[in-house]
């Protein structure tokens, strides 16, 4: 199961990963896993069909670094997961600084900083 649901991540496509996670949900137990995850089974069968959802494909573009968490997904992600409002957010700003850093390595090592003496 793991290594299906690997292919299907490297693949990258929003509706195959749908499938696959159908799939592998199929054989652990569809009702137990909607009901671990606090849904019904029917929502569950929708979010996993090949048609999917677009928050799930949200959440892959993000996963796989497609997408950047936008202040809308954050309050929501923190949401979920009970976590305070700038979690998600602040990863996002801590990684797109990470990155400037390393574009601009040459460019900030010359900047002088001021001197207020």
């Amino acid at each position: 199961m793991a290594a299906y649901l690997e292919a299907a991540l490297q693949e990258g496509d929003s509706a195959l990963i749908a499938a696959a996670l159908g799939d592998i949900a199929r054989a652990k137990g569809m009702g137990r896993i909607a009901r671990d995850a606090g849904l019904g089974r029917e929502s569950l069968y929708k979010a996993l069909s090949a048609g999917g959802n677009s928050e799930f494909a949200t959440i892959r573009e993000i996963v796989t670094g497609k997408r950047a968490i936008t202040v809308d997904t954050g309050l929501r992600l923190s949401r979920y997961f009970g976590l305070h409002d700038g979690f998600w957010t602040g990863l996002q700003l801590d990684h797109d600084s990470a990155l400037a850093r390393d574009t601009l390595s040459e460019v900030l090592a010359n900047i002088k900083p001021l001197q207020t003496e």
